[in-house]
C-alpha cells in the first residue's frame, strides 16, 4: 500500500493596512522611498506557489524589488525582514501573543 498524500492551503495573514505601513519605510536595499513591499523569499514562509504572510514582508522600492526578484540568494533578505519587523513591533504596529503574530494596525481602521 502507497503513501496518500493531501495537500492543504493553509490560511495566509493578510493586512492591506500592514502592507501600507510598510510602503511608508525606507527601501532597507538603498534607502530610497520604499513603494513595492516585498514578500520574504525563503525556506518556511509560504510554500510552494503560495506568497508569504504579509507580516513577512520588507520595504524596498521598485528597482530593488525588480533586482531581488532577478536573484534573490545574493541579497540579505532575513536581515531585511528582521529590521523591518523590529520597527513595526516599536512603533506598536505588530505584537505576538499565544495566538500568533497580530497586525494591530488592522484595529486602528
Amino acid at each position: 500500500m502507497g503513501l496518500a498524500y493531501q495537500f492543504v492551503r493553509v490560511p495566509t495573514m493578510r493586512s492591506k493596512a500592514y502592507l501600507a505601513y510598510v510602503k511608508t519605510l525606507r527601501c532597507r536595499h538603498c534607502g530610497r522611498h520604499a513603494d513595492d513591499p516585498h514578500h520574504a523569499k525563503f525556506k518556511g514562509l509560504g510554500g510552494i506557489g503560495l506568497t508569504a504572510p504579509d507580516f513577512a514582508t520588507m520595504p524596498l522600492c521598485r528597482s530593488c524589488h525588480d533586482l531581488v526578484h532577478q536573484a534573490a540568494h545574493l541579497y540579505p533578505q532575513a536581515r531585511w525582514l528582521i529590521d523591518t519587523q523590529n520597527q513595526a513591533f516599536a512603533e506598536g504596529i505588530l505584537t505576538v501573543d499565544e495566538d500568533g503574530v497580530r497586525f494591530l494596525v488592522d484595529q486602528h481602521q
